[in-house]
């Protein structure tokens, strides 16, 4: 059990919730590209906070289910899951500012629990549009409602693995370049976003985001149109192929501009290079052994202990029965998180902290952050030392659950909590 969980975690939630330290799901589905911040939101959930919930008057039918996430097994936390009879708002197909909002006091509402499970009342039977949430994943089915209580099909709770939006289906629009090593494109694909054969390799053509190889990667970096198509990009474990890219005023601007509009960058150990230029303004992160050279943070492999600091992530991980686990794969070393200072979603400038999601005990150095987001403008970086995917085989590993758990938090709404009245 001792890497069975980890990644998934931090991939849906990508991409810190509502606040520079964590969060739930009421938001807008506003295009303002005005701010966002560490850990921050996507799209048009409604962010409430806590598990709270509300019902309009006496409830005379309830729902009851299980939140799941895209693979059909792994529960989610904190999903917002209401009904509503008026119309849902699409979500944007392009990078957003998803600012949290207020749900209208006449919408039912209720946060899953750790579990996932969740029990929802309403006022009345009838025709009723159900909506599953979790950042830009949501699904949205109308159901026959009886009065009573119900059990729901898990076909209505599971967030979808392809994007269908006529037919009440959202997913983030993801980019993920194929990285010489950290195959990023397997984790997703055992995540429910694709299918992998029996060595867990995501089969080709079954993909549901974007893949750029060596060839054309570089282009999500030089052209400012094509990178604000997504709301998530994936910049795995990788040699030098951005250094050149890196040096040029407009890919900086270009990918500074992107989070600031609300998108969300995931990258890992040995492309760190591309959250150190983009955000040299702001200097989130030190990375040990560094002294202003491409790749000169570039250490040797190491395994660290885990330790899990948030503590929603923490018992979360432990329904599903770990506890303790390794960071397996790490080639590169966080020295410190910085106290910044940034523009928020709102455009005003903020002081803010990175959000350690987990730290891991490194050889000669003791405890360092290992897993970390931070917010500039309405979107959020997030930052792992090690790989997401390990060669673990067809199995989840623990680091890569926390990669869905992250990626999920990440991609809630940004702002202030506003649950309704």
């Amino acid at each position: 059990m001792t890497r069975w969980s980890w990644l998934l975690f931090i991939v849906f939630t990508a991409f810190a919730a509502c606040s520079a330290t964590g969060g739930s799901e009421l938001s807008s589905s506003s295009s303002s590209a005005t701010g966002t911040g560490g850990g921050g939101g996507e799209g048009n959930d409604f962010n409430v906070g806590g598990s709270g919930g509300a019902s309009v008057g006496p409830a005379v039918a309830f729902l009851d289910g299980v939140v799941l996430a895209p693979e059909g097994t792994i529960p989610i936390n904190e999903a917002l899951v209401y009904a509503t009879q008026g119309d849902v708002e699409p979500i944007p197909q392009q990078v957003f500012c998803d600012k949290c909002i207020e749900l209208g006091a006449q919408t039912p509402y209720v946060l899953s629990e750790v579990d996932g499970t969740f029990s929802l009342g309403l006022p009345s039977a009838g025709s009723w549009k159900l909506v599953i949430q979790k950042g830009a994943f949501r699904r949205v089915r109308t159901i026959d409602v009886t009065e009573g209580t119900a059990q729901l099909d898990p076909a209505l709770t599971t967030l979808p693995s392809a994007s269908d939006p006529a037919n009440g289906d959202d997913i983030p629009r993801m980019a993920v370049t194929d990285a010489s090593w950290d195959s990023i494109k397997d984790t997703l694909a055992k995540l429910g976003l694709g299918q992998i054969d029996a060595n867990g390799a995501l089969v080709a053509g079954t993909e549901q985001y974007d893949l750029y190889d060596s060839s054309n990667n570089h282009t999500l970096l030089t052209d400012a149109n094509l990178l604000n198509q997504y709301h998530i990009v994936f910049f795995g474990c990788d040699f030098s192929w951005p250094d050149t890219h890196l040096v040029d005023p407009t890919v900086i601007d270009n990918l500074r501009n992107f989070v600031a509009a609300g998108g969300k960058l995931y990258v890992t150990d040995y492309s760190y290079d591309i959250l150190k230029r983009a955000f040299a303004n702001e200097n989130p992160l030190t990375w040990e052994y560094d002294t202003g050279q491409f790749g000169d943070a570039e250490s040797s492999v190491y395994d660290a202990p885990a330790t899990v600091q948030d503590p929603d992530m923490a018992a979360w991980l432990a329904t599903q029965g770990i506890t303790s686990f390794d960071l397996v794969d790490n080639w590169t070393i966080l020295q410190s998180v910085n106290n910044y200072s940034a523009n928020d979603e709102n455009g005003m400038t903020a002081q803010f902290t990175p959000t350690v999601w987990v730290t891991g005990d490194v050889p000669g150095l003791g405890q360092r952050p290992a897993t970390v987001s931070y917010q500039v403008g309405c979107g959020r970086a997030l930052f792992s030392t090690y790989h997401t995917e390990a060669f673990f085989g067809a199995t989840l590993a623990a680091q890569e659950r926390a990669l869905l758990y992250i990626i999920l938090e990440v991609n809630v709404c940004i702002g202030d909590i506003k649950p309704p009245d």
